[in-house]
């Protein structure tokens, strides 16, 4: 027995594959000859090897699943290899150790001279091995050291993306992609899907978002700004000054952590503010506003409405985990009422200013509200301050004439309920 695990080991089965042992001699013998990180016991569970198997190489369809089984133990359970050949999976591979006996309890007979098992399924190899019982000990492990591995084996490590001030909330992960700006074509090109098989834990705003669903895995998404991403099923990315579009699916998991919250900035919450509220207000003018859009958008303004009672120039109240909260979850609302109808206007000159200029995206969106909003005469008593909003952009680096140029080029921009050219622009901006 020890002879023929070794050539499987040897010939077989590479460094990262899994390994499912049966109980009995065969997992003695396997953790014998070489155990590793990989292996997996199955010990008091006589027959359930194969099953267990199938189920891992199911979960994992990247990795090779090998299953190490007595005779005996197959024979157990012989309706499993036929739903193995039903699958026919083709990284799942099963290996017999043939002593037509139970050595483990004592050298009873099976009937294994009776079944053609390679015949009943693709990547099926038998072993014929003598009856003697090698000398190996038992295994040392704890059967919690042993579901662990087997833990390990199905939640593959994941993957974290997140920012530089993000990156605390999780030490332990070693597989770490650090944000500090949206996603660029060339990072699209070089790393979407690469992820796909993986958990992806995102923390941060909306490039972080963006970056993680570009990833391709299951994305847990833990928001700390108004990222609109997190319910979207799309990815923003940069092609030079070209904004673009990534079709992927959205987060599987959506949670808002308080605590991570507490340490943002002051500029990073002003700037979600504005996001949110921008979002909110340019939906609620689009040519493509639904009732389900002016609900999430009237929601969102009534949660943003609660924390800025005490101001008057559209700021947060107080910075309390109850109210940071409700930002979040008021961005997200927003964030879901753009999704249906898309940006216009505002987004449209948003872009430009933060391509070419750098003025970062919530900031730009501040300097935008007040002169943008009252065009559409828009009766917003829940936006409190915002007629009394002054955001500096330092305008005089500003060419606002590019500006313009620049976001009609946007084919969304007409998409609100009032024309918009560059005259009228001109008289709103200068």
């Amino acid at each position: 027995m020890i002879r023929a695990v070794e050539r499987i080991f040897q010939s077989k089965i590479g460094n990262d594959d899994l390994v499912i042992a049966s109980t009995g001699l065969p997992a003695r013998v396997v953790y014998h000859v070489h155990d590793s990180q990989n292996n997996f016991y199955v010990q008091g569970s006589m027959g359930a090897s194969l099953g267990i198997g199938i189920g891992l190489a199911l979960n994992r369809p990247e990795r090779k699943v090998h299953v190490i089984a007595g005779d005996a133990d197959i024979l157990m359970s012989l309706g499993t290899v036929v739903l193995m050949n039903k699958l026919n999976l083709p990284n799942l591979h099963l290996h017999i150790l043939d002593n037509n006996a139970c050595v483990s309890t004592g050298g009873q007979a099976t009937c294994s001279d009776a079944v053609d098992f390679e015949s009943m399924a693709k990547n099926v190899s038998v072993y014929k091995i003598p009856k003697d019982k090698p000398d190996v000990g038992r295994i040392p492990l704890k059967d919690s050291e042993i579901a662990q591995r087997f833990h390990d084996a199905i939640n593959s490590p994941p993957t974290l993306v997140c920012s530089e001030s993000t990156r605390k909330f999780f030490p332990d992960i070693k597989d770490v992609f650090i944000v500090k700006h949206a996603p660029t074509k060339e990072f699209v090109e070089k790393f979407a899907g690469s992820r796909k098989s993986s958990r992806i834990i995102a923390v941060g705003g909306g490039a972080v978002m963006d970056t993680a669903k570009i990833l391709g895995g299951e994305v847990e998404a833990y928001p700390t700004t108004a990222a609109g991403s997190v319910t979207s099923d799309h990815a923003v990315y940069w092609d030079g000054p070209k904004k673009c579009s990534f079709q992927c699916k959205a987060p599987k998991v959506f949670k808002i952590v308080p605590e991570y919250l507490m340490d943002l900035p002051d500029e990073v919450i002003e700037y979600t503010l504005y996001d949110t509220v921008a979002h909110a207000l340019e939906s609620l003018w689009s040519k493509n506003k639904t009732e389900e859009s002016e609900k999430y958008a009237t929601a969102a303004l009534a949660k943003i409405s609660e924390i800025t009672k005490k101001s008057q120039t559209l700021k947060i109240d107080e910075k309390t985990p109850e109210n940071l909260v409700k930002l979040i979850e008021a961005g997200n609302l927003a964030g879901k009422a753009l999704g249906i109808t898309h940006s216009n206007v505002m987004h449209a000159l948003s872009y430009p200013l933060t391509e070419k200029y750098k003025v970062p995206h919530g900031k730009a969106l501040g300097w935008l509200l007040p002169r943008i909003a009252p065009y559409y005469s828009l009766r917003t008593p829940e936006v409190k301050g915002l007629d009394k909003l002054n955001v500096n952009i330092e305008r005089a680096r500003i060419d606002i004439n590019y500006v313009i140029e620049e976001a009609l080029k946007y084919p969304k921009i007409h998409d609100t309920t009032k024309e918009i050219n560059k005259g009228m622009l001109l008289k709103i901006l200068l």
